[in-house]
C-alpha cells in the first residue's frame, strides 16, 4: 500500500506559484524629521498639547498647539505663497508645516535659536529656553 501510494505521489505533478514580478515593495517611509523632537517639546511648553487651544492676551491671541500668531502666519505665507488663516492653525499639521518653515531658518544643528525666537526676542526667551531644554532632553 505504502509503495502504492508513493508511486501514486510521484505521478502528480507538483505547481509552485511564485511572484510574477521581480520588483519589491518596501513600505513608505514618513523620512527623517530633525526639527521633531524640538516641534514636541515646544508643544508641551505651549500648549499641553493640546491643538485646539487658544491664548487670549492684550496684544492679541495665539492658537493650536504651538501657539501660532497671526504675524507667523502672515511671514508664512508671504514666504510661501501660501493661504493660511490663522484659525487653520487648530490643525497640526498645518502648525507643524509653519514650525518647519520657521526651524528652516537656522543652522540645523542650533535649536536653541530656533526655540529661543519661536518665543520672541530679547531676555524673556532664556526662562522659555529652559523650560523648552526640560522636555528635549529627558
Amino acid at each position: 500500500m505504502k509503495t502504492l501510494l508513493l508511486i501514486t505521489m510521484l505521478c502528480i505533478p507538483l505547481v509552485v506559484y511564485g511572484p510574477r514580478t521581480t520588483e519589491i515593495s518596501l513600505p513608505a517611509s514618513n523620512g527623517i524629521n530633525p526639527y521633531e523632537t524640538l516641534y514636541r517639546a515646544i508643544a508641551v511648553v505651549e500648549s499641553n498639547n493640546n491643538p485646539a487651544a487658544v491664548n487670549f492676551e492684550k496684544n492679541g491671541y495665539s492658537v493650536g498647539i504651538l501657539q501660532i500668531r497671526q504675524g507667523m502666519v502672515t511671514d508664512f505665507n508671504r514666504a510661501t505663497g501660501k493661504n493660511y488663516h490663522l484659525y487653520d492653525c487648530f490643525q497640526e499639521q498645518v502648525s507643524a508645516e509653519i514650525f518647519y518653515w520657521h526651524c528652516s531658518k537656522f543652522r540645523i544643528d542650533d535649536i536653541e535659536s530656533m526655540s529661543r525666537s519661536w518665543n520672541g526676542r530679547g531676555p524673556a526667551t532664556n526662562k522659555y529656553w529652559s523650560k523648552v531644554s526640560k522636555y528635549l532632553f529627558k
